[in-house]
């Protein structure tokens, strides 16, 4: 039987391994839920340029 997560706990373990799976440079398109916590699990030698619906995020100032 396998054991009972927290759905946080198991949200943040599926974009945690999601993350592992980017490669310096990949370029991402963000959907909304899990995909949004990806990001927070990026290493820092890692390059990724995430694109959501409402555009690049943090290319620059608000406008």
């Amino acid at each position: 039987m396998l054991p009972v997560l927290d759905e946080e706990i198991a949200r943040h373990r599926i974009a945690r391994r999601v993350a592992m799976e980017f490669q310096d440079g990949d370029v991402v398109n963000l959907g909304i839920g899990i995909p949004t916590l990806v990001s927070d699990y990026i290493p820092e030698n890692i390059r990724v340029i995430f694109q959501t619906e409402n555009g690049v995020v943090g290319a620059g100032p608000k406008p």
